[in-house]
């Protein structure tokens, strides 16, 4: 039961909003159906295989680079909270987002019909408010988050990429 408990307080912290309920279940709601898909799409193509190996990728190494530190399944900051950003976090703000959104792009190309290119664009648009909600937060709770979004990108590492380029 103690484990229970503690569990349940890492996955929501004490000052959960309904706004960061509602957006979280409209993504887990969205995860299901294209787990859906997934099921029912047959073996997935090559290039859908290397986008779901990529998104396991971004999600281990996000654990891995805030080692249970901060894990919590809705957008909003615990008290405690402590700002990560290395590893995977020195590019990317919301490297589990970004999994997700790798996993979405590899159901798309495997299965490249409407409904899911609709599900992949609503959980774009729901993993936005996300990520700029908990961002809000995180510039209140840590000073420095500002800086931190300057030099990192939103879920794709862009600013890296330029920066290698050049």
């Amino acid at each position: 039961m103690k484990y229970g408990l503690k569990i349940y307080k890492m996955l929501f912290p004490k000052n959960v909003t309904l706004k960061s309920l509602v957006l979280t279940f409209i993504q887990f709601l969205i995860l299901f159906f294209l787990f859906l898909q997934v099921i029912n799409g047959g073996f997935p193509s090559v290039l859908s295989l290397v986008f779901y190996f990529f998104s396991i990728f971004l999600g281990v190494s996000a654990v891995y680079a805030m080692r249970n530190a901060n894990f919590n399944i809705v957008p909003n900051v615990s008290d405690d909270s402590i700002m990560v950003t290395n590893g995977i976090y020195k590019f990317i703000r919301h490297p589990m987002y970004s999994s997700l959104l790798f996993f979405a792009l590899g159901v798309v190309i495997n299965l490249h019909d409407m409904l899911t290119m609709a599900l992949f664009v609503f959980l774009l648009v729901d993993l936005y408010l996300k990520a700029s909600y908990e961002e809000k937060e995180l510039c209140k709770k840590h000073k420095n988050y500002v800086d931190y979004m300057q030099s990192s990108d939103r879920f794709f590492p862009v600013k890296f990429v330029i920066r290698v380029k050049l």
